[in-house]
């Protein structure tokens, strides 16, 4: 004899799968009044391929959604971790350029920090000249002057309307303005306004590393530094 169906007078050749799917989403209750009926469907292993029950194969899932949020978990970690290492060393930065007692300081102490702490390649800063800043023959070897913002080029002339940190993979004018003899095999580079539209200066960080300045990354603490920097140059003692 036959086992009598569950609904004996049901036509279920004109059923889709599709169609039961939709129904279980809007039934998620389906089971609750059905709990032998988990244990008679049988749905592969992911792994072995044998048929297992339904519970077992959601067991499986769990296990592996688990592992999952366990891998996230970890990887919120370390980025929680990188980030709580860079406020540390962006505090000692900023401590460092507070206690800068003139320009040539600020700008050595900057240097220092960015290519030790940051793995910033090469650091380099253009200040725009004027009566309360030193010059050129005083600044260290990292640093030149411009009359004014109309020196630079009109290749950087999106960056200068914008304000905004220039970050990724620059023209090869703009390297060569920026490094000179030290644009060659830089991949990437990061260009931070020193006041609005440069009014102050620039500063430039280059690496031969491709994604060592990526766009991607964000450029909030690239904002940020310039910002600081700037408060911290006009309020310095020049000497002439």
């Amino acid at each position: 004899m036959s086992k009598p169906t569950l609904v004996p007078n049901t036509d279920i050749s004109e059923l889709n799968p599709q169609q039961v799917a939709e129904y279980l989403k809007q039934h998620t209750e389906f089971f609750v009044d059905r709990p032998l009926l988990l244990n008679q469907l049988k749905v592969p292993h992911p792994q072995t391929g044998n048929a297992v029950s339904l519970i077992e194969r959601q067991v499986t899932q769990l296990q592996k959604s688990n592992r999952e949020l366990q891998t996230q978990l970890g990887q919120l970690v370390g980025v929680a971790n990188e980030n709580h290492q860079r406020l540390e060393q962006l505090n000692a930065l900023q401590l460092g350029l507070l206690d800068s007692a003139d320009v040539s300081d600020l700008l050595l102490t900057l240097e220092s920090h960015l290519r030790d702490k940051f793995d910033c390649g090469i650091v380099r800063v253009v200040l725009v000249a004027n009566k309360d800043i030193q010059a050129e023959a005083a600044l260290p070897a990292l640093a030149s002057t411009i009359k004014s913002t109309e020196e630079i080029p009109a290749a950087f002339n999106n960056f200068l309307q914008g304000s905004q940190p220039l970050c990724g993979r620059l023209q090869p004018a703009q390297l060569e303005w920026l490094l000179g003899d030290q644009a060659e095999g830089i991949q990437s580079a990061a260009v931070i306004p020193l006041g609005k539209n440069c009014e102050v200066g620039l500063i430039t960080l280059a690496s031969d590393q491709l994604d060592r300045f990526n766009p991607a990354q964000g450029t909030v603490f690239l904002s940020y530094l310039g910002k600081f920097v700037e408060r911290v140059l006009v309020r310095l003692p020049r000497n002439s």
